[in-house]
């Protein structure tokens, strides 16, 4: 958390992206300080650079010679052009006058349905991953100023897309122009065709992406108000009761418990949250995942009055492990593909369905344990951070069917590869049907991994009654 920060001003705006991509952490309190104005502004911008750069691409990839290249929904040709007779200045503005005259002349062609969906799509998407970040940047302001917030950092990162598209529209330009040399043909190599380019391109930019606006929410610098910065209300932590000038060797007179268990000082942070050099954090994840799957009182004892950032880096680290585990699991699928490919190139592609899918089950895994975060707070009625942290916690609970889950995919590989028993039984004459021995193993699995889901949420829940009164 920091002071207060001043907002960007207009003079410092055209320096935003560099500060964004370069140094988020420093800037991000000053971005969600500033103006809505500013925040739209940008991400208005933003997507006119992204149309700019892609219709750069595509007259790259035309030669330079633009007399034949027309719009889709188009009925303004453009007229002969070269490219050698244009000037410095007329070539800087011919691709925005391009873009413009696009908008213009097609947008008159396109459904208006269609545009308007497609536009409100666009927004809600922003709007959508501003609410399901909230638990993941929590610092203890009210909610509607946590989700203002969220906002305007999501509107202001969005500064990495530009660069993705500009890095995507180099590579292909590179894959598919013709431009000769070892470069050309390494490139041609690694990334075969444009569907890997933009295969790979979602791998490495998504990523760095959520990582930027992570950073972005780093230091919170408004005002100090809200359900953080109160003074939390003594209460049994078994019922509710109020234990205000009880003994602390007393006991709860409504249940018993021992009034010291509901103090403060009985809650402490997991490893993974005192853990401070990165070496030393594999070893903590560990740790605190062995506590949250096997120590029953490992909520009732979690320091829950904190941010959320920590218990957050904790949901994002368990998410990508359950994309790696899913990965492995989809990469069984494909691995006769990958292994008996007739050369790199085709290896190459055979491996993106499967490196894609554990990026897409890491989002969807990261969007549910936000979901179920967001949920759980309207059943806490002072501050929401009491079960985000410990909902964010428990994603580790997805570990075990994740792994249920990729174990079977490669079980049923090596049962096909290496045994007969995916062939048919015969049952006999008393039953003339034929079973595959592998749904067997299927249904073996099957009943474990629903086993693994069912024990989650019923410590999901415990986890939520444990901490619902905590202080």
């Amino acid at each position: 958390m920091a002071a207060n920060q001043r907002p960007v001003s207009w003079l410092l705006f055209p320096f935003v992206p560099l500060g964004i991509v370069l140094r988020p952490a420093a800037i991000g309190g000053r971005l969600a300080r500033s103006s809505w104005f500013k925040a739209v502004a940008a991400h208005l911008l933003c997507i006119l650079a992204i149309w700019a750069i892609t219709v750069a691409a595509e007259l790259v990839l035309d030669d330079g010679n633009y007399n034949t290249w027309t719009t889709s929904v188009s009925r303004l040709r453009i007229e002969a052009i070269s490219w050698e007779r244009l000037t410095w200045g007329e070539r800087l503005r011919f691709p925005f006058a391009l873009v413009f005259t696009i908008l213009y002349d097609g947008a008159g062609d396109i459904d208006a349905t269609t545009l308007a969906f497609a536009a409100a799509g666009a927004h809600a998407s922003c709007w959508l991953i501003a609410a399901l970040a909230m638990p993941l940047f929590a610092m203890g302001e009210p909610l509607r100023r946590l989700f203002g917030r969220c906002l305007k950092l999501v509107f202001w990162s969005n500064v990495c897309f530009v660069v993705a598209a500009l890095c995507y529209a180099f590579v292909r330009v590179g894959v598919e122009g013709d431009w000769g040399g070892t470069w050309d043909d390494m490139l041609r190599t690694v990334l075969y065709d444009e569907s890997v380019a933009g295969a790979l391109t979602v791998l490495i930019f998504m990523p760095w992406w959520f990582n930027v606006l992570f950073r972005l929410a780093a230091r919170y610098a408004g005002p100090t108000e809200g359900p953080g910065w109160q003074p939390p209300p003594p209460h049994c932590n078994g019922c509710g009761y109020t234990i205000i000038g009880l003994p602390k060797s007393g006991r709860c007179p409504e249940c018993g418990r021992v009034i010291a268990d509901s103090l403060p000082t009985a809650r402490r942070p997991p490893a993974w949250a005192v853990v401070e050099n990165w070496w030393r954090r594999p070893l903590a994840y560990a740790r605190t995942v062995r506590d949250v799957l096997g120590d029953r009182r490992f909520f009732d004892t979690l320091a829950v009055r904190r941010p959320t950032r920590e218990a957050a880096r904790f949901a994002v680290w368990t998410c990508v492990v359950v994309g790696m585990l899913l990965a492995l699991g989809f990469l069984a699928q494909a691995w006769a593909d990958v292994a008996y490919a007739p050369n790199a190139r085709k290896a190459i592609r055979e491996l993106c369905p499967p490196v894609l899918g554990g990026l897409g089950v890491t989002a969807f895994s990261l969007a549910a344990v936000c979901l179920v975060a967001l949920r759980s707070a309207f059943t806490v009625r002072i501050d929401p951070r009491i079960t985000w942290n410990a909902v964010l916690y428990s994603s580790a609970f997805l570990l075990p069917t994740s792994a249920v889950v990729a174990a079977a995919w490669w079980a049923d590989w090596l049962i096909d590869e290496y045994t007969d028993l995916s062939d048919s039984i015969y049952l006999g004459e008393w039953h003339a049907v034929e079973f595959n021995g592998e749904f067997f193993g299927w249904f073996l699995f099957g009943c474990c991994a629903f086993a693994a889901s069912v024990w989650g949420l019923i410590r999901l829940r415990k986890a939520i009654l444990d901490i619902r009164f905590a202080v």
